[in-house]
């Protein structure tokens, strides 16, 4: 891990940063989409909480053409 010597900061800390506050403003370069790991922290850090991070109610409706619907119409792509 290479530090900043004028912060104590990781320079990937700081690589990161700056991708976040590019994004932010809309200014993204094709570097700032090559990040890789990004994936796998985030999902550490969800799963370290230990908890939901979100509820979704979801309500489902059948109508009646979806009931009457043969094989055929009911998986066309």
């Amino acid at each position: 891990m290479l530090f900043n010597a004028n912060l104590g900061i990781p320079k990937e800390q700081q690589n990161f940063s700056g991708l976040l506050l590019r994004l932010r403003n809309g200014e993204s370069i094709l570097d700032d989409w090559k990040v890789e790991g990004v994936d796998a922290v985030n999902i550490d850090k969800l799963r370290s909480l230990n908890a939901p991070v979100a509820k979704i109610h979801a309500v489902h409706t059948i109508s009646n053409e979806a009931e009457k619907a043969n094989y055929d119409v009911a998986h066309r792509p």
